[in-house]
Parts: structure tokens; C-alpha cells; sequence
């Protein structure tokens, strides 16, 4: 199941929801790991690297 996809959440049975749920959790635990490891960039070093601003 891919959970980009999802428009309406009242239509996804609970064990779907659960998964994504854990699913997401996982990401963001992830995320804050590599944020503790690697640091973070400030909005005008990440528009640099971009070369364009951010809105």
C-alpha cells in the first residue's frame, strides 16, 4: 500500500492505519538520527544550496 496515495483516511481500515502509522514513525525516528548525527542547515545555507529562495 503506498500511503502518498491516501485522499480520504475515514476509508482506511485500522490495521492499514496502524501500519502507516509505524511506517511513518519509522521515517521520522530515522530523520531525527540523522539530524543528531549530521546536523542541520539554516533556511539561507539550504537556499544557497538550492540556488533559489525558499517561500
Amino acid at each position: 500500500m503506498r500511503y502518498a496515495h491516501i485522499t480520504d483516511i475515514q476509508k482506511v481500515n485500522e490495521p492499514d492505519k496502524q501500519k502507516a502509522l509505524k511506517h511513518l514513525l519509522v521515517k521520522l525516528q530515522k530523520a531525527e538520527a540523522l539530524v543528531n548525527t549530521e546536523g542541520t542547515i539554516s533556511a539561507d545555507e539550504l537556499e544557497k544550496e538550492l540556488g533559489r529562495v525558499i517561500m
